[in-house]
């Protein structure tokens, strides 16, 4: 049965100073038993960010209308200064077409995840190009600020 994660309680409440702090922090998690919350395992949440990590790199394939692309310029840096002080609230899901860009495989492995999540990091500290897109232009977000819990108690 699906869990409704935006109702889950006892999440860890997260803030990374930097993103080697946030692969030891996944590295540690695949060496120790540890249990999650929502509908993903320990894999598929690695794969996710290593996925998201790469098209704030690479781009996506999802190309917005003019009139999305108009609103996103006033839309995004909102959200961003929101997410970034409150932190992005769980359980959100995106528009299908988006979500299946970022959505894991069914099965993934801790170590398939970890792999592709490390990858993933060394990509962000050693290349500084980035493609402009409607993912990119919201994860462009500073180390060090915003928590990954979405709750008030963070801040």
């Amino acid at each position: 049965m699906a869990v409704k994660t935006s109702k889950v309680i006892g999440r860890r409440c997260l803030r990374f100073e930097s993103l080697d702090a946030v692969l030891a922090d996944a590295e540690h998690l695949a060496a120790v038993e540890s249990k999650q919350l929502g509908n993903w395992t320990l894999g598929q949440i690695l794969m996710h960010l290593a996925t998201v990590y790469e098209k704030s790199i690479d781009g996506t394939n999802f190309r917005p209308g003019w009139l999305l692309r108009c609103l996103g310029k006033l839309i995004v840096p909102l959200w961003k200064h929101w997410a970034l002080r409150r932190g992005i609230p769980a359980g959100i899901r995106p528009p299908a077409f988006m979500f299946k860009e970022v959505a894991p495989p069914d099965q993934v492995t801790t170590e398939e995840g970890l792999k592709a999540f490390r990858r993933a990091v060394s990509r962000l500290k050693t290349e500084s190009h980035r493609i402009g897109s409607s993912a990119s232009a919201c994860s462009r977000v500073k180390s060090g600020t915003g928590s990954t819990c979405g709750t008030p108690s963070c801040t």
